[in-house]
């Protein structure tokens, strides 16, 4: 029960860093001036070195990960799903984006009877819908006309907001697979896991400047690089990994939609939200009901 317990934390703690992600990244691409693709593969460049150097230095670090098949499928898939996300949101709104991709939680579930087996009893069921109508309310403040595409690039855009979230749904159950198979090294196999995401963006990265960006990047920039390299991606990545190996991928999928209620106060809190309605409370209740009945449903075994 203690070894669940911690997991849950770390599971929330995580949840609640990567909701910090999204005022940090709109802050770096607005006052930092940094282009997305540029932005997510320095910030992944940056965290892969931050983590493989003082663990090559300071640990054994088994090099073999490198090579194993299984880290660099779900390297390539992280970086897939942050470059489909990030090309998305060039083409449709935030709103739909955010909801389309917190959609992935659905898919883990189903991901996870097929894989791994799992039983989805009453309250994991109760916490997926509860969680989808949550996001769904504070994403779109009730209002369904922001659901409305466009046609053309919209369309473009929400479908690949929804292939992203696709993406996320199988890097999560892969990742439950491989860290529950065996004593892992959690920090060795992160390193190894932010190389490849790294990789899988670098052609974007070439093509928005490459090089030739990063000498115009401006202070804030760097600091909106650091802050989501060390805090949004190490920290946060190691935290997520050390509760996936005690609780369930479909658990840890509703316990992430945490991120967007941490996003929703800490927007607030910045002076960033615009107008408050009631139904985004709403929302915050049903993710914040959400997470407990997973959390409920843990503690139960």
């Amino acid at each position: 029960m203690e070894g669940k317990n911690s997991a849950i934390l770390a599971t929330l703690l995580s949840s609640v860093i990567w909701g910090s992600s999204f005022v940090a990244i709109g802050w770096g691409l607005g006052a930092g001036g940094l282009d997305p693709y540029s932005f997510a593969f320095i910030r992944f460049l940056v965290a892969a070195l931050a983590m493989f150097v003082p663990l090559a230095l300071l640990t054994k670090f088994n090099f073999s990960l490198f090579a194993d098949r299984q880290i660099i499928i779900i390297g390539l898939v992280n970086g897939l799903a942050y470059f489909l996300q990030f090309i998305a949101q060039d083409y449709t709104t935030p709103a739909k984006a955010a909801l389309l991709v917190n959609l992935n939680n659905i898919l883990v579930a189903f991901l996870s009877v097929w894989m791994f087996g799992e039983k989805l009893g009453i309250s994991k069921k109760a916490a997926i819908i509860l969680g989808v109508v949550g996001v769904f309310l504070v994403t779109t403040k009730g209002d369904i006309s922001v659901l409305r595409t466009g046609g053309g690039t919209e369309l473009i855009g929400d479908a690949l907001a929804l292939v992203a979230g696709i993406a996320w749904a199988f890097y999560i159950v892969l990742m439950k697979k491989y860290v529950s198979s065996g004593e892992r090294n959690i920090s060795q196999l992160t390193a190894c896991v932010f190389v490849y995401t790294a990789i899988a963006i670098l052609p974007a990265f070439l093509i928005s400047g490459g090089l030739s960006a990063v000498p115009l990047i401006s202070t804030n920039g760097w600091i909106a690089i650091i802050y989501t390299a060390i805090f949004c991606t190490i920290a946060a990545f190691v935290l997520w990994s050390y509760g996936l190996r005690k609780i369930s991928a479909t658990a840890s999928s509703v316990m992430l939609l945490m991120e967007i209620v941490s996003a929703f106060f800490l927007s607030i809190a910045l002076g960033l939200e615009g107008t408050f309605v009631p139904l985004e409370a709403s929302g915050v209740v049903f993710v914040v009901g959400a997470v407990a009945l997973a959390s409920f449903d843990l503690s139960k075994k």
